[in-house]
């Protein structure tokens, strides 16, 4: 075989192998769906938060919802308003959460689902 022939062989190979991971980026970005789209927010909403007890209980809570939904707990309901439990009153005072360090503060997880 001829050195040149080599060359262009090589060139072939590799437009082919941009061409086709070109290709399959297409494919991917084609198949974003709206449920691709929202777990995408959901993860980079995790992300911002910076205590990890926090994004583990929500990871948690998150879990628990789409167990109770495959187990189709929620066919007979139309809204999922039951699965996050009405507001609890506070356990503190305002005044007793400003003496108390960060640290020593509870974390009601619960409080912070019904928002989002």
């Amino acid at each position: 075989m001829s050195k040149r022939y080599d060359e262009d062989d090589d060139q072939t190979k590799e437009a082919y192998a941009v061409m086709k991971s070109c290709y399959s980026k297409i494919q991917e970005a084609q198949q974003r769906d709206e449920l691709k789209v929202y777990g995408e927010s959901v993860e980079l909403r995790l992300r911002k938060i910076k205590n990890p007890m926090a994004v583990c209980s929500l990871k948690n809570h998150i879990d628990n919802l789409l167990f109770k939904a495959e187990m189709d707990q929620y066919t007979h309901d139309s809204s999922l308003s039951l699965a996050v439990p009405p507001p609890q009153p506070p356990t503190t005072t305002v005044t007793q959460q400003a003496k108390e360090s960060p640290q020593q503060q509870n974390f009601n997880m619960q409080d912070y689902v019904q928002f989002y």
